[in-house]
């Protein structure tokens, strides 16, 4: 058994209770320049606010870059585990939502309430915040965007993603249409694509009523279905991805073990490019 393999068995039982992908915000201490912030996001939200999730660079030969925006287990700690150090990456760990602003519907990234003071709305944030509230010499960067969040309403865009992230080559996202789970979106990244495949949810009443969950590789009835997250690829200068294939480590990480990608087809219903 592998670490990958070690430490995907040992998300199994946190994914039985975790409705969507979760892992855990905490304040930034970063002694990295930023751009000055304006004091409104595109949504309304205090830009400001984005420190309390923020975690930057933290070490000589580390380049990546963390949003930890949910309660639970935090992005970093899994990523460093596993070797992922140096591989100009932002991973954004939220909730994934949808807002409309001038008659567009856009994707989201929140907060989990918990987070967020008691009573308060949680704060939303778009691509373009994230990209302000870092700065350009952080932006140009970062390769990688590896995002963990719900994308229920299908909207979220790899193509407006590409636009403010203008150095990313491989944007990692829950398929369009469906909820993200923590144990698929660590998998996108700690596993080779080659590895993945879907996983199925089932539960039922113990004997006090409460409701144990279980996770299987084969589809039973009634079983809830965790999709391999999607990679959106980009050549450097272009503003279209020119192929989508299942997220893995590979891409992150090229020195790993070669993989064999398995290709996601355009003309895919469920798996089109949004």
């Amino acid at each position: 058994m592998n670490r990958f393999t070690k430490l995907f068995t040992g998300l199994i039982a946190v994914a039985a209770v975790a409705r969507c992908v979760s892992q855990a915000g905490e304040p930034a201490s970063s002694s990295q320049a930023r751009a000055p912030l304006p004091e409104r996001g595109q949504f309304g939200s205090d830009l400001k606010v984005l420190s309390q999730f923020y975690v930057a660079p933290k070490s000589p030969g580390e380049s990546n870059h963390y949003f930890e925006m949910w309660d639970g287990p935090k992005v970093r700690e899994i990523a460093t585990a596993n070797g992922l150090l140096d591989n100009h990456a932002l991973f954004i760990n939220s909730h994934g939502d949808a807002r409309t602003a001038q008659g567009r519907t856009r994707y989201v990234f929140c907060p989990h309430q918990n987070l967020v003071r008691p009573g308060q709305p949680a704060p939303c944030f778009s691509a373009q915040d994230l990209a302000r509230f870092l700065g350009p010499a952080n932006v140009k960067q970062i390769h990688n965007l590896i995002i963990g969040g719900c994308d229920s309403e299908a909207c979220l865009s790899s193509e407006e993603l590409r636009s403010y992230f203008t150095s990313a080559t491989n944007i990692t996202h829950v398929v369009g249409g469906e909820r993200g789970y923590q144990v698929m979106f660590v998998q996108s990244f700690v596993s080779r694509s080659a590895d993945i495949q879907p996983l199925y949810e089932s539960s039922f009443q113990n004997p006090l009523g409460k409701a144990e969950y279980f996770i299987a590789s084969a589809p039973v009835a009634n079983a809830t279905r965790f999709s391999p997250y999607v990679a959106d690829l980009f050549r450097p200068g272009e503003t279209t991805p020119f192929k989508r294939q299942i997220a893995g480590r590979e891409l992150l990480d090229p020195s790993s073990e070669p993989a064999e990608p398995a290709d996601v087809p355009d003309n895919s219903p469920s798996l089109s490019m949004r």
